[in-house]
């Protein structure tokens, strides 16, 4: 799907995500991320090895939550909800280029000063690509939906 222009500021702004995967119980995990944009697509990095890397290998669902900094016309702060599909990239320099890339957005310095992710001894980082199915929360972006609370929600029209 297209992303709303006001959904694709909300992303490019210096917020942080929080990212819903499910484990193979269908138990689900939260994590806090950095999130950019590549088009329509949501883009994330992580350690290859941890449980919101590894929960997409077998369930490619993902839901990603960003609170805005900024509130609706109800006094609402506003939070943009994205329900997608994740492909993860297994490739050490395209996920050292990105975290770069949000080291510059998040913290202000061009170089991710966490780790040296292009050190040999690196742990191995994946990047996650999240194609947005669809869009949710309290935002302009649902302008017209609306649910029993009187905002976009992220249910699927099948009721899965």
């Amino acid at each position: 799907m297209t992303l709303p222009d006001s959904a694709k500021r909300v992303i490019d702004k210096a917020r942080p995500a929080h990212v819903v995967t499910l484990y193979p119980s269908g138990a689900p995990q939260l994590s806090l991320v950095w999130v950019g944009r590549d088009d329509d697509q949501v883009l994330y990095s992580s350690g290859s090895w941890l449980p919101k890397v590894k929960n997409l290998r077998s369930n490619p669902s993902v839901i990603i939550s960003i609170e805005d900094d900024e509130t609706n016309h109800a006094g609402l702060t506003q939070h943009l909800l994205l329900r997608g599909t994740a492909q993860v990239v297994d490739d050490q320099s395209l996920a050292a280029d990105f975290m770069d890339v949000m080291s510059q957005k998040y913290l202000g310095v061009p170089d991710l000063p966490l780790t040296d992710l292009r050190a040999p001894d690196s742990p191995p980082q994946a990047l996650v690509r999240v194609t947005v199915d669809q869009v949710g929360g309290v935002g302009p972006w649902v302008e017209g939906m609306t649910t029993s609370y009187g905002t976009g929600g992220v249910a699927p029209e099948d009721g899965a």
